[in-house]
């Protein structure tokens, strides 16, 4: 009867192995022994929970697009207000965007037109590319992240447009909502600093 238990026991496990079945030996009130099959239900959270736990940026892959508002701190762009916009994508935990954008400076075209100036600028274009690594929250419902980039200013200007090249800082926080949505901030520290927000989504 033992012999026939155990060859029983081996046979079900083989055939259940995916369905997560255990069998076991139970004896009832007149010694007469069975088997019964018990689902393996602690494992199952058990890999539930570790997949939780793990970060959520290792296989993903995000597109979205970005802009926001800003000011120049070079003397030589003025300090008007500056606008951008772009956008990215993400693969696993690095991030590639681009940046585009224009600004207006606070010149008074007064002095150019009564001769006194030799030139006048009304503004500038901007264009950049920047890479980005991402580190996840504690939570695992987020990340930060921070990298660099390089930045192309163009003056707008009546007569020999200045075109600096320079690089700029990138720092953001991004976090998951509904499952696939994504919203950013984010700021590029350089010639013209801006703060960006972004929407985008994951795969």
């Amino acid at each position: 009867m033992k012999k026939l238990l155990v060859f029983s026991m081996l046979l079900v496990s083989f055939v259940s192995y995916g369905q997560k079945l255990v069998p076991v030996i139970r004896t009832d009130a007149f010694g007469k022994e069975y088997i019964v099959y018990k689902e393996v239900v602690e494992e199952k959270q058990n890999k539930k929970s570790n997949y939780n736990n793990q970060p959520q940026t290792d296989y993903t892959f995000s597109i979205g697009t970005l802009g926001g508002i800003g000011n120049s701190f070079n003397g030589d762009f003025g300090s008007g207000l500056a606008y951008s916009y772009g956008a990215y994508i993400e693969i696993g935990r690095v991030g590639f965007e681009g940046i585009f954008g224009a600004g207006l400076t606070n010149n008074d075209p007064s002095s150019y037109i009564n001769g006194n100036s030799s030139k006048y600028v009304a503004g500038y274009s901007m264009s950049g590319v920047g890479a980005y690594y991402k580190f996840p929250t504690q939570s695992n419902m987020g990340e930060y992240y921070f990298g660099l980039g390089y930045q192309g200013l163009d003056e707008i200007a009546t007569n020999n447009p200045l075109w600096v090249k320079a690089p700029y800082g990138i720092v953001g926080l991004k976090g998951y909502y509904f499952n696939n949505c994504e919203l950013k901030i984010e700021g590029n520290i350089g010639v013209i600093t801006t703060i960006n927000l972004g929407f985008g989504v994951r795969f």
